[in-house]
């Protein structure tokens, strides 16, 4: 007797709960602390930078013409544009660009060219590419330096600003961007 009127009580619950939850729909709130990554996504922190890579350029000629420690870079470079402190020297080095070349930038441009804006970060596509950042990766100055010369032959980033050449300016910093350049290059394919 316990057992059924147990079951019919169990049953009543289940019925007013899902005639409730026609009604009325359920709010999930999100948790400041649920993870945005799953977890073959990330090493230790679910809330990690990642960035946006297409199947598509992967798998484009042009990409896998590039040295395999390129293409690393380069999603080294795409991961990291969002990262704050880059974000920072960007800052930076897009004011001294401005004060130097006597065409200052307002900040609200400043934050908009460096993505601080969540609808800007699409289109900022300017970086800069602080040693210590590379370090972190593995990457030594001089052999970054090679791998950022191929990237940039391949069009896949040009110099936005720099102390040696286009843009000419005495900047700490070289100002890079990202380029479509490369989806236009000829791929030379060996003869036979």
């Amino acid at each position: 007797m316990r057992v059924i009127l147990f079951l019919l009580v169990k049953i009543m619950a289940i019925t007013e709960f899902t005639t409730a939850t026609i009604d009325k729909p359920i709010k999930f709130k999100k948790k400041n602390n649920e993870k945005t990554l799953a977890s073959w996504q990330y090493h230790n922190n679910p809330n990690s930078l990642w960035g946006k890579v297409s199947m598509d350029l992967l798998m484009s000629e042009q990409f896998q013409e590039l040295s395999k420690a390129a293409q690393m870079l380069y999603i080294v470079l795409i991961v990291n544009k969002i990262n704050s402190d880059q974000s920072q020297c960007l800052y930076n080095a897009l004011k001294d660009y401005g004060e130097l070349t006597g065409e200052p930038i307002s900040d609200e441009e400043l934050k908009y060219k460096c993505g601080d804006y969540k609808k800007s970060r699409k289109y900022a596509d300017l970086f800069v590419i602080p040693a210590k950042q590379l370090a972190q990766y593995g990457f030594k100055k001089s052999y970054a330096s090679k791998l950022k010369q191929e990237l940039e032959d391949n069009g896949f980033i040009e110099t936005f600003a720099n102390k040696k050449g286009k843009g000419r300016v005495d900047l700490a910093v070289t100002i890079y961007k990202f380029s479509d350049k490369w989806k236009h290059k000829k791929i030379k394919h060996g003869s036979l």
